[in-house]
């Protein structure tokens, strides 16, 4: 007769180092994600802040190039160049200047920082563009 092995296994539950392993496994996972959910309102703060600079720079980019190229030469020849205001939290600087390179091209920069939040703060947003003199 054939005589069979019989395997003496236990298969009734885990081990106390699996269930431990398990566990840590799991809080490691859990703590992640409060730590993304914590950080989602000030992530969502700072793009906000990055979206509004960029308008508010646009607008002013806009406005410059519905003065036309003569109006902008002659605030410039004025010695109109620069000033600053505030929407919000947001303090918005621009300013005009003659090309250094090319006379018949005017440069118009607009810069629009924010105070600092709790992370990603003291950001700013800068534009720079050039207007024909045959535009």
């Amino acid at each position: 007769m054939h005589k069979k092995k019989i395997l003496l296994t236990d298969n009734r539950g885990f081990t106390l180092i699996s269930v431990l392993v398990a566990s840590l496994i799991l809080s490691v996972g859990l703590l992640a994600l409060v730590r993304i959910f914590s950080a989602s309102p000030l992530i969502n703060a700072v793009t906000d802040r990055i979206s509004q600079s960029t308008n508010y720079a646009q607008d002013k980019i806009e406005e410059f190039r519905a003065l036309g190229y003569d109006s902008l030469e002659a605030l410039i020849t004025a010695g109109v160049t620069t000033d600053i205001d505030t929407i919000g939290h947001i303090i918005r600087e621009y300013s005009l200047s003659f090309d250094t390179v090319d006379v018949d091209l005017i440069q118009m920069e607009v810069e629009c920082s924010w105070q600092p939040l709790s992370i990603g703060g003291g950001k700013k947003v800068r534009f720079v563009t050039l207007m024909s003199k045959h535009d």
